[in-house]
């Protein structure tokens, strides 16, 4: 059976293929989330979180027909319709996102499109109040042309958002009102004009795994791909079309992260709506797929989101996840460095014996007169026989074969590991006819002789 890891991924540096996006969807989970995890590594830094506030400027009374959204006028829901705020309530907002820790504050407007005229002029003064905060900047107004395009650029507006909802064939399902290609003219506007594209879609639409493929093969041919990709589930909202529709996976969500990854690697992907339907652990593996942005704060517009203190903890999740991670590659390194030093050290000594080896093979039948000489790389086969000799010269006369074991040896020798590399090279089948003793290693009894020829061929 083939591995599951053969599967192979598209290159994101020529068009991706609808097929290719399939074939990442159905590839097995994990297979497919560590494929996901080495392109994160590879192309940001995993402690990061990047944290947004998004602030509904003004709320309710949508002219689209969108299946999923509680602000549209075609919808009874609890949604009641606001005025665009005012600058300075705006700012407010701005001010304490950045005080709980967001580094960019979106604003949106329930508009089909934006309309030139003081409305137009205030969110532009919105925009660069939070500008001026040192926030980044993001709004999504609907569609904007070219000119109003500019114009949110030339405030200072970092990221103008546009989703694309889901996949092409699936998106009459979903909204009439507009056509897909006018979202992408939104986006080409907004790309034109210089700013940053957020765009991505939601999960939970009815869509199969088709649709969700087509909204990511779009995202990823944009050329080039959006900066920034929120990845959404249906949040369920009484009134709309999608209010019974089933709750999503949290293993799709994870394959739709995991996906947008591999296919937009330099991309910020945000995981958005629907995470109060998810525990800490899914959200973790979305994390370790490859999401790197969320949003923060008790509300997405309408819809609800985590508190403060839960996203808080589940930071600090995530940054000692990353801790632990870098602590086990740095103990992998230094266990791989020691490997390689007792590799080096093993092929250095077994030359050295292989040296004694060769030595001992020409050595089986000859006298001490005709001993050839042996050059040794290192001293401590040397020293090991060396002192092995003086041990038996101090206890027996010359030429007698000594009962001496070789656990006597070692109670006596200083250089034990020396003395065991010395007496496991004399077992070699050429010198085995020296020892009387076949048994265990620490009874055998070493000739005198054997010993002598070492150290004359040594020294």
């Amino acid at each position: 059976m083939e591995s599951h890891m053969q599967v192979a991924t598209p290159s994101t540096e020529a068009p991706v293929s609808l097929a290719n996006v399939e074939q990442l969807l159905e590839m097995p989970l994990l297979d497919l989330v560590f494929a996901a995890a080495a392109v994160h590594r590879e192309h940001h830094d995993p402690a990061r979180v990047q944290c947004s506030q998004l602030l509904s400027i003004k709320t309710g009374g949508c002219p689209e027909d969108c299946g999923y959204c509680s602000q549209s006028a075609h919808h009874k829901t609890p949604v009641e319709r606001e005025p665009l705020l005012d600058v300075e309530t705006v700012l407010t907002e701005a001010r304490a996102a950045k005080e709980n820790g967001a580094d960019r504050f979106c604003m949106g407007a329930a508009w089909r499109e934006a309309k030139s005229g003081e409305e137009f002029d205030r969110v532009l003064a919105m925009v660069r109040g939070v500008k001026e905060l040192g926030l980044e900047a993001c709004a999504t107004l609907g569609m904007v042309n070219k000119q109003q395009a500019e114009k949110l650029e030339q405030a200072g507006l970092d990221y103008y958002n546009h989703n694309l909802d889901t996949g092409r064939s699936h998106y009459s399902e979903v909204i009439t009102t507009r056509t897909y290609d006018d979202r992408l003219d939104t986006l080409k506007n907004v790309r034109q004009a210089g700013m940053k594209v957020c765009s991505g879609g939601i999960l939970g639409l009815g869509e199969q795994t088709k649709g969700r493929a087509e909204l990511l093969f779009e995202l990823a041919n944009l050329d080039p791909p959006p900066e920034s990709v929120p990845i959404n589930t249906l949040v369920q909202v009484e009134g709309t079309p999608f209010a019974k529709a089933e709750n999503v996976d949290w293993t799709d969500l994870v394959r739709a992260v995991a996906a947008a990854r591999i296919l937009m690697p330099n991309s910020v992907v945000r995981l958005s709506a629907g995470r109060t339907e998810m525990d800490d652990s899914a959200q973790a593996m979305c994390f370790l797929a490859g999401a790197n942005s969320m949003f923060i704060g008790d509300e997405l517009l309408t819809t609800p989101n985590p508190s403060p203190s839960s996203d808080a903890a589940l930071l600090e999740l995530e940054k000692a996840k990353v801790r632990v991670q870098e602590l086990q590659q740095q103990l992998a390194s230094a266990a791989a460095e020691q490997e390689a030093a007792a590799t080096a050290a093993a092929a250095s000594a077994a030359a050295a014996t292989a040296a004694t080896m060769d030595f001992c093979k020409s050595v089986e039948d000859a006298s001490t007169d005709e001993l050839p000489s042996l050059e040794v790389p290192e001293g401590r086969m040397l020293s090991a026989c060396e002192e092995l000799f003086c041990l038996l010269d101090r206890w027996q006369n010359a030429g007698a074969v000594i009962p001496f074991t070789f656990t006597d040896l070692r109670q006596q020798s200083s250089i034990s590991h020396e003395v065991d590399e010395l007496v496991r090279t004399l077992l070699g089948k050429t010198w085995v006819h020296w020892f009387p003793s076949q048994g265990p290693i620490s009874d055998l009894v070493l000739p005198r002789q054997a010993v002598w020829f070492m150290y004359q061929a040594l020294n």
